[in-house]
């Protein structure tokens, strides 16, 4: 008998780190006056609760098994939401308008999480496969609107590097099924941060709970404390550190996403 050992991540599904980051980031696409209305008034009380978009992670994909993979999306996405599924970002209402569902949907596990310091907006992370066994990266935004979560921005762009590792994963545990092997799967642990609270005079506020599509400024929390841009060659994520705009994430778009 064989035995072979795999990774075993010894940790909870869920790990909430709160950082400050260092260095600083300016963005394009919002103007310094949006940022700063966002930010004006009294000090933000930490809002954030990174588990609520793990949750309408696993819901979403619950429907794409049960509704079909394009309707779900479609029912989760904000108005002006937009999507870069193997391609270039488009705007997903006239994209997933009548697309025929694979199917077997594809199965994706989110990785990462940055949320805003109110927990208004929060951009998660992680990988995915179809059912041909074609991997791929993704990034989704989410927004809060009331007490439920919607998408903004879907990223899924193919990745040949991470395929050809996971078939070759794959390949390997049949091998080792085959010699009657004992074989330890991964945990899949989700790492999951909340951006840093401003500090300023006066009262402690807060917008959860709130739906005010006046406050919802495209691209930018309501706290604006994370910000957020989707170019034509990468979609890029920032925070507000301490010392100024933080990139905490990005991925290529189109044939740069894919090599």
């Amino acid at each position: 008998m064989i035995v072979r050992r795999a990774a075993l991540l010894l940790a909870p599904a869920l790990a909430l780190t709160a950082c400050m980051g260092g260095g600083s980031r300016q963005s394009d696409g919002l103007s310094r006056r949006a940022v700063a209305e966002a930010r004006r008034g009294p000090p933000l009380r930490p809002m954030a609760q990174p588990t609520s978009i793990i949750a309408a992670e696993i819901a979403l994909a619950r429907a794409a098994r049960e509704d079909g993979q394009w309707p779900a999306l479609a029912a989760r996405a904000t108005g002006d939401a937009r999507i870069a599924w193997n391609d270039a970002a488009v705007p997903a209402a006239g994209w997933l308008a009548g697309r025929a569902s694979p199917a077997t949907p594809d199965r994706w596990q989110a990785r990462e999480a940055w949320a805003s310091c109110d927990g208004s907006a929060v951009v998660v992370t992680g990988i995915g496969h179809d059912a041909a066994g074609n991997w791929s990266r993704f990034t989704r935004m989410w927004e809060r609107q009331g007490r439920d979560f919607r998408w903004s921005v879907t990223v899924w762009q193919p990745d040949a590097e991470l395929t050809r590792t996971r078939r070759a994963e794959a390949a390997q545990a049949t091998a080792d099924a085959a010699d009657d092997a004992i074989v330890v799967e991964a945990m899949n642990m989700i790492r999951a941060r909340v951006a840093p609270c401003p500090q300023q005079n006066g009262r402690p506020r807060s917008h959860y709970g709130r739906d005010d599509a006046a406050d919802r400024q495209p691209g930018l929390s309501r706290d604006g404390t994370l910000r957020w841009s989707v170019a034509p060659d990468a979609v890029t994520a920032w925070w507000q550190a301490a010392s100024g705009w933080e990139q905490v994430h990005t991925q290529p778009l189109g044939a740069a996403g894919g090599a």
